[in-house]
């Protein structure tokens, strides 16, 4: 099965997924269920953040992709995704663009998505999200981490119990160095690594990308690994 764990379906034409050859995605933030004709669409629902957090002052997400979670309201929040068809919780720890929640409502979020039955994915961004991510029981990032050079000890606490979605072809420069320094260690620590793009940020064919595959090579991984990292679960 060849999939692609970081897609957003909203912002792409369906066509050109169809017409790519994966056979599964994961949208990991959308208003509403998009389907993709011989593919497998696993949903995320709406993006959950902090009142003012990311992405709520984006453009691309004013269609209505984000849900904002105040101190009260996790299970509130949790149980709409779900009942909108949601097999996934995706939240939102960027801190270098707004808000976001303290240690208290983070662990609430988790906690409600996991008595729901439902894995977390995180988008961690900023200094020291990471860790507050890995210690909240969040159970994926939606991308390597690139904005800090994680501590080797933290790396192989997060290899124990946290899979990574790769996206490193949306980085350059620095931010793209420190990634895959990240994904080199956590490979080499023995993390559960997933193939994924962030389909709709910036170009992209539809299909499998050379660029992610190669970066993925870069940071160690062989083949058997890289055919792993596209197929199986999150």
């Amino acid at each position: 099965m060849s999939t692609d764990f970081h897609v957003h379906l909203e912002l792409i034409d369906p066509a050109l997924v169809a017409a790519g050859g994966l056979t599964r995605v994961v949208d990991l933030g959308s208003s509403r269920p998009v389907e993709v004709p011989g593919v497998e669409v696993i949903r995320a629902g709406r993006m959950l953040t902090a009142p003012g957090g990311y992405p709520s002052d984006r453009p691309w997400a004013a269609s209505g992709l984000f849900r904002e979670v105040a101190a009260v309201g996790a299970k509130e929040a949790v149980a709409e995704q779900v009942a909108d068809g949601a097999a996934l919780i995706k939240i939102a720890l960027n801190a270098d663009a707004g808000p976001v929640w303290d240690d208290a409502v983070l662990g609430e979020v988790v906690a409600a998505a996991h008595a729901a039955d439902r894995r977390v994915v995180a988008h961690v961004e900023g200094v020291g999200q990471a860790a507050r991510a890995g210690q909240a029981g969040v159970d994926a990032f939606a991308h390597a981490p690139w904005t800090e050079r994680l501590p080797d000890a933290l790396v192989s606490d997060l290899a124990t119990r946290v899979t990574w979605i790769s996206t490193l072809r949306i980085h350059s420069g620095a931010d793209r160095e420190r990634a895959l320094d990240n994904v080199r260690r956590f490979h080499g620590a023995g993390g559960r690594i997933r193939y994924g793009t962030d389909m709709g940020n910036g170009p992209c064919s539809g299909g499998v990308e050379q660029d992610e595959l190669d970066a993925l090579r870069e940071a160690g991984l062989g083949e058997e690994e890289l055919a792993a990292a596209m197929s199986g679960a999150l």
